[in-house]
């Protein structure tokens, strides 16, 4: 971007349309045209006027500088201008947004530097008013009076008595004015009239006087406004000259390995009996040239005499990105040797080949822990990296686990992932709650859905797995004392809770005291629903009223469900009275 430290002058500019393509599928979108653009606020934006911007977010640039947008509707476009532009020729762009590569292109001239080459006229703007006349010189002086001729000789003096004879005729004067009637000869009689002599030639017109000095021209009218553009028609003929510059179009894709050549040609209209130049420059539009997309070039082509046409090569990267077709340009400039500048622009397009990304989701397993959260990371990946944003959504479901809050099994979780450009894989976290309960392993479900820029590859569905890290529990029981006459309490003990129903089946067994005369013999099932760790039975013990020693029975456990047998024997002592 050309560009100067003071602030911009009278801003002169001129827009003329050059090119405009749509990239769509089969029903295209209108076309974006430009039809005007005018500086404003002291240099400092650029309004420019046309038809189907679009409702997105439209990209503006000028020359490789992308400008800042202030407000855009369909119609109309403020951004703003770089500080100090130098005054010249520059190349604006307007493309329909990030996702379609519709575009329009324009050179525009600022501060006074040259205009870009003309395309078809719009209608033209009203004449400005003719300067006044100058004023007219004053006459040249006249010329001189010629010189009177002579007076004619007296005629002779007649006889005396007799008719004086006719005097004769007075010489003729020289050329000059006209000289005066001869004298009447003597009186003889009287002599007769002198004929009268020539009239003398008029004197020669005196030089006519040099020419008054042409008065200062009255100052010019101001130009009438431009008409607006009017629409994009075909390249106009070549000027007076009937030579024209042209530039081609190149399409091609970019590839996976290796460059791509982009061959321009740049041929004449008729052939050109002298040498004749023209440069050229490479411009972004959606393709950049400092991302890499592309090897931006510029110089001159110099045609020898019947030299046809030239070619220019471009270097296009390869890349592995899913992304929009590119487009930059190749421009011609400063014709040199008599031709013109016709078709100006050549539109390079870069044709995406590589596929839409697949989104896949895998399945993991992890531990639930004793105590707090763990956290379960599910990986999401992408089959291949793409150009552009891609966004997927997800939502946790229960399986055998359920979420909740304390004691759910996890946290449900839900949101939208996001792929930046080049980044294939990212993670969703699901919060596991840990717990001591014996139980079976545990799922829930990680589901994908709403994918933007990618597809989503099978079923999209990933499983999470917990695995029980609780041992089985273990089931115990105590020993008693107790008077005659007391029951006898028993308590079974599990180890540590379980998440499903435990139970242990008890009977008693005779020592030094015997059923039915010191307690009651008694069996039975002890049930521990989920999560109780703590169980009691009673044995009923008969009092007899003999003072005897101390006497014993014992009650054996034995495990029947998702327990094991700690001690399973308990004993009880009867107390004499």
């Amino acid at each position: 971007m050309r560009r100067h430290s003071t602030p911009m002058l009278a801003v002169f500019l001129a827009v003329v349309l050059l090119v405009g393509q749509a990239l769509a599928g089969s029903s295209p979108p209108p076309q974006l045209l430009i039809l005007g653009a005018t500086v404003e606020g002291g240099g400092a934006t650029l309004r420019i006027v046309g038809r189907n911007f679009g409702s997105g977010d439209p990209v503006v640039t000028l020359e490789d500088e992308h400008l800042v947008v202030v407000t855009a509707t369909s119609t109309e476009i403020v951004a703003m201008l770089p500080a100090g532009l130098v005054p010249g020729s520059y190349l604006l762009t307007v493309a329909r947004g990030p996702a379609t590569t519709q575009f329009d292109a324009f050179s525009v001239a600022i501060g006074g530097g040259a205009p870009g080459p003309t395309g078809p006229t719009g209608p033209q703007g009203p004449t400005g008013p003719t300067g006044a006349d100058g004023a007219t010189g004053p006459t040249g002086p006249q010329g001189a009076t010629g010189a009177t001729g002579a007076d004619g000789a007296p005629g002779a003096q007649g006889p005396t008595g007799a008719t004086g004879a006719t005097g004769a005729t007075g010489t003729a004067g020289a050329t000059g004015a006209q000289g005066p009637t001869g004298a009447t000869g003597a009186q003889g009689p009287a002599g007769a009239t002198g004929a009268q002599g020539p009239t003398g030639a008029t004197g020669a017109t005196g030089a006519q006087g040099p020419a008054g000095a042409t008065g200062p021209q009255g100052p010019q009218g101001l130009t009438g406004a431009q008409g607006p553009t009017g629409a994009t028609g075909p390249t106009g003929p070549a000027g007076a000259s009937g030579l024209a510059f042209m530039i081609s179009d190149v399409a091609d894709v970019e590839g996976n390995a290796g460059q791509t050549a982009f061959t321009f040609t740049v041929s004449l209209s008729a052939l050109a009996d002298t040498t004749v130049t023209v440069d050229y420059r490479t411009v972004d539009v959606t393709a950049s040239a400092a991302s890499g997309d592309y090897a931006p070039a510029a110089g001159t082509l110099t045609f020898a005499p019947f030299e046809i046409s030239k070619t220019i090569t471009v270097t296009v990267n390869p890349d592995n990105l899913n992304e929009q077709d590119e487009v930059f340009f190749v421009v011609l400039g400063n014709p040199f040797g008599g031709p013109i500048l016709g078709k100006q622009v050549g539109i390079g397009t870069i044709v995406n080949d590589d596929p839409v990304p697949v989104i896949s989701i895998a399945d993991t397993t992890l531990a639930e822990g004793n105590g707090g959260q763990t956290l379960a990371q599910v990986s999401v990946t992408l089959s291949n990296p793409s150009g552009q944003i891609v966004t997927v959504n997800y939502q946790t479901a229960d399986g055998t686990a359920r979420a909740g809050a304390f004691p759910g099994d996890y946290v449900a979780a839900s949101g939208t992932l996001l792929f930046p450009p080049g980044l294939t894989q990212q993670t969703i976290s699901v919060a596991i709650t840990g717990d001591t309960l014996t139980e079976f392993d545990e799922t829930l479900g990680v589901q994908l859905s709403n994918a933007v820029n990618a597809v989503i590859g099978g079923a999209g569905v990933a499983t999470v797995t917990f695995i029980n890290d609780d041992p089985e529990p273990t089931a115990s029981i105590n020993n008693v004392t107790v008077a005659e006459g007391a029951p006898a309490t028993f308590t079974v003990t599990l180890s540590n809770p379980s998440s499903e129903a435990v139970s242990v089946d008890f009977f008693t067994v005779d020592g030094t005291a015997t059923a039915p005369d010191d307690y009651t013999p008694t069996s039975g099932i002890v049930v521990f629903d989920p999560g109780e760790t703590v169980k009691t039975f009673d044995v009923p013990v008969n009092a007899d009223g003999v003072s005897e020693p101390a006497e014993t029975f014992t009650v054996v456990i034995n495990a029947l469900s998702s327990v094991s047998i700690g001690n399973g024997t308990g004993i009880a002592t009867i107390l004499p009275d």
